[in-house]
């Protein structure tokens, strides 16, 4: 059997006799004398490599300002926020454009993460201010 996902959709669950399998694009009875059961679930999904690549960040490291870039025709990115390495809340803003510089001169030298919304799931860079 040979499951394919329609286009924005992923594989979520196979079951065979009611139990878990790992998730593949295939499963083979073998060596069959008694009926079986097959069940594969789908769900709304993005490859995650792919939903990353929409995104760049640079320069990495910098020392004032962060560029990032969107590929908008793949996904609607919603919203940026920007956090320190604790966790703290930096910087929030409403994605309106495919280019986007934030100024990041006045932050502490350190490790940062930029988590970007889009309608598809969540993307997350980091970068380094020095």
């Amino acid at each position: 059997f040979t499951f394919e996902p329609a286009a924005g959709y992923q594989i979520e669950t196979i079951l065979v006799d009611n139990q878990p399998q790992p998730i593949a694009d295939s499963y083979t009875f073998t060596n069959v004398q008694n009926d079986h059961t097959i069940h594969v679930d789908f769900a709304v999904g993005i490859n995650e490599n792919e939903l990353t690549q929409a995104v760049q960040l640079f320069p990495n490291p910098t020392s004032a300002t962060i560029e990032l870039r969107f590929d908008n025709d793949l996904f609607m990115m919603l919203e940026c926020n920007i956090y320190d390495m604790y966790g703290k809340l930096m910087h929030q803003t409403v994605i309106q454009d495919e280019v986007m510089t934030l100024d990041v001169t006045n932050y502490a030298a350190g490790v940062y993460f930029v988590k970007i919304e889009t309608t598809q799931g969540v993307v997350t860079k980091k970068f380094v201010k020095q």
